[in-house]
């Protein structure tokens, strides 16, 4: 679930830039992370030079390619599908994460691979936290009352009986 939850959290904004690179000629969907426990602040300077390298290995493009398919394909699926390929949505973000972790460290060889975790799990909580900040702005801006908007609420009040005359 830990996987999902990345990889759905960072392949959207890296997306986005894949076509945004193609104009500008670099990668700029890494979060910033000033500072991670357990990790120099030069590792981290390596880890983002290296996860900008890391765009143009042909692995990761080909993970992140076939997770964009599935999303597609999950575009106008229903509940049900949606539920089927769960688990071929997970494979295929673990999938992803390895391909970009295993990216990093051919990039940077110094960089270990407890480290570059370290930093992953970080960005992943980072992520995960803005997200769920940004949930709740939209909840909170959520209108309480029924749809059509502004309707008055029903009262049992009963309207005055008129005389009918003829």
């Amino acid at each position: 679930m830990r996987h999902f939850a990345l990889l759905l959290l960072l392949s959207l904004p890296l997306l986005a830039a894949d076509t945004a690179d193609k104009k500008r000629g670099a990668l700029t969907a890494l979060p910033q992370i000033s500072n991670v426990d357990g990790v120099s602040k030069e590792d981290l300077e390596k880890y983002k030079a290296a996860f900008v390298k890391s765009a143009q290995d042909e692995a990761v493009k080909n993970a992140r390619a076939k997770l964009q398919d599935l999303r597609a394909r999950l575009q106008y699926a229903s509940a049900d599908e949606r539920k089927n390929l769960r688990q071929e949505f997970e494979a295929l973000t673990d999938e992803v994460r390895k391909a970009l972790q295993a990216a990093i460290a051919k990039n940077d060889p110094s960089l270990k691979k407890d480290t570059i975790e370290k930093i992953g799990d970080a960005i992943e909580d980072n992520l995960k936290a803005k997200a769920k900040e940004m949930n709740a702005k939209t909840t909170a801006k959520t209108p309480t009352k029924p749809f059509p908007f502004g309707d008055k609420p029903k009262t049992d009040d009963a309207k005055p009986a008129t005389a009918d005359t003829k």
